[in-house]
C-alpha cells in the first residue's frame, strides 16, 4: 500500500475545509445561462474609505474559491449572488491566485440591487 502523499492530503484538507466551514454561493460563469451552486470562504467585512474631512465606511467582501470548482479565472462578465445578500448581484474584482496556486482570491462588487 503506498503512503499518501503531502500534496493529496492538502487537498482533501482543502475539500473538507470549504465543505464544512464555507458558505453556500451561487456562481454563474462569464458567458453561462445557470448559477450553479458552490461552497467558498465569503469574509463580509467593512473598509473605511476617506474622502477629504470625511469618512464613509463600505462593505469590502472577499472571497476564496477552490480552482476545482472554478477552473478557469473568475471574469469582470461572472455573477455572484451570496445569501446573506438577498437581492444583490455581485461581480469578481481583482482577481488573483493565492500563494499555493489552489486557489482563486477575489473581492466583489454590486452590479445591481
Amino acid at each position: 500500500m503506498a503512503l499518501p502523499n503531502f500534496a493529496a492530503f492538502a487537498a482533501r484538507l482543502r475539500r473538507t475545509s470549504v465543505d464544512v466551514l464555507g458558505d453556500a454561493i451561487q456562481y454563474r460563469a462569464a458567458g453561462s445561462v445557470a448559477f450553479v451552486s458552490l461552497q467558498a470562504h465569503v469574509d463580509y467585512r467593512d473598509l473605511a474609505q476617506g474622502f477629504d474631512a470625511s469618512q464613509v465606511i463600505e462593505q469590502n467582501i472577499q472571497i476564496s474559491v477552490i480552482k476545482t470548482d472554478v477552473p478557469a479565472k473568475p471574469s469582470k462578465d461572472a455573477r455572484i449572488t451570496l445569501p446573506k445578500a438577498p437581492g444583490l448581484l455581485f461581480r469578481p474584482e481583482n482577481v488573483r491566485s493565492n500563494k499555493s496556486g489552489t486557489r482563486w482570491d477575489f473581492e466583489l462588487r454590486i452590479v445591481s440591487v
